[in-house]
C-alpha cells in the first residue's frame, strides 16, 4: 500500500548498520520515521518472541532482496541485539539514531 508503510527496499535502516534493523524487529518501531525522503508515522509490531536464528534469517533475505546489497545477519548478532537492550518497549527514530550513530543515513 503506496505511503502507509516504509518502503524496504534501499532503506538505509534495513541496508546499513545492521544491528538497525535486528534492534526493530526484536522491539518493534513507533513513530514519524524517514525513508527514501518520504515521512512515515505508524507502528511496527515486535518479533522480539521469534529464535534469532529466524530473525537473523529474515533479515538476511531483506538486506539481499529488492535489489538491496547488504551483508547477512547472524543468530550471534541478534543474540547480542537482544542481550543489551533487554525487554525494552519499541524504538522511536530519534531513539535509534541516539543509540547506533549514523542509523537510517
Amino acid at each position: 500500500m503506496e505511503g502507509a508503510f516504509p518502503p524496504l527496499a534501499g532503506s538505509k535502516w534495513l541496508t546499513g548498520n545492521p544491528d538497525v534493523p535486528i534492534a526493530i524487529v526484536l522491539h518493534g518501531l513507533q513513530g514519524e520515521i524517514e525513508v527514501n525522503g518520504k515521512t512515515y508515522n505508524g507502528a511496527m509490531q515486535a518479533w522480539g518472541m521469534l529464535p534469532d536464528e529466524d530473525v537473523a534469517a529474515v533479515l538476511t533475505y531483506a538486506r539481499q532482496a529488492w535489489g538491496n546489497s547488504a551483508g547477512p545477519v547472524t543468530a550471534a548478532q541478534v543474540k547480542a541485539i537482544r542481550d543489551k537492550a533487554g525487554s525494552r518497549a519499541a524504538w522511536t527514530a530519534d531513539e535509534l539514531r541516539s543509540t547506533y550513530p549514523g542509523a537510517g543515513t
